[in-house]
């Protein structure tokens, strides 16, 4: 009896992290900007080069997902400061667990929200993994808010309206989905 317990606890857990897994990565496909997609080292070593990040920064990232990009920008400029925003309920739990567990709480903020409702006027420097309908809904904000000399790094993804300032090619590397990085400047 016992065991029978045990396996359909079990089952039960595997059901649940498996709908919180799909709900997390495919639901993104039809609500929001986008799914929930983690970016490689590379591209996120070639996402801070290209921002330029520097003491004294406002560096955002616009559906942050787990925050993994904004740690890491963290680990390599910690005298900026970092903001997150993520829409969907799982990715935004889990990137205030990782922001906490990483020692930066005080440098990396993390929001749930609507960014088409947040000020960018104070920003430096913008990452944003947005599909390009999205993107385009958001560029008229972003070139109202924007201070001259912003910039702004969407992997793969381009504006329709907006030409990129440059075009970052990584590595094919199996099972990356991020092939360039488009640099844009406000």
């Amino acid at each position: 009896m016992l065991f029978l317990s045990l396996a359909y606890l079990l089952i039960s857990m595997f059901t649940v992290a498996f709908s919180v897994i799909f709900l997390t990565f495919f639901v993104g496909l039809f609500w929001g900007g986008a799914p929930f997609v983690p970016a490689s080292q590379e591209a996120i070593n070639g996402a801070f080069g290209l921002l330029a990040i520097k003491e004294g920064d406002v560096v955002w990232d616009l559906g942050c997902g787990d925050a993994r990009v904004l740690i890491d920008f963290w680990r390599k400029q910690p005298r900026a400061s970092y903001i997150g925003m993520e829409i969907k309920p799982f990715p935004y739990l889990l990137a205030i667990f990782n922001v906490w567990r990483s020692g930066a709480r005080k440098a990396i903020k993390i929001r749930r929200g609507d960014f088409f409702k947040e000020d960018f006027a104070s920003a430096n420097a913008i990452y944003m993994y947005l599909f390009p309908k999205l993107m385009d809904q958001l560029l008229p904000k972003l070139e109202r808010e924007l201070p001259q000399g912003a910039v702004l790094v969407s992997p793969t993804f381009r504006f329709s309206q907006k030409k990129e300032g440059e075009i970052m090619q990584l590595k094919p590397q199996r099972g990356n989905i991020i092939k360039t990085l488009n640099l844009y400047r406000f």
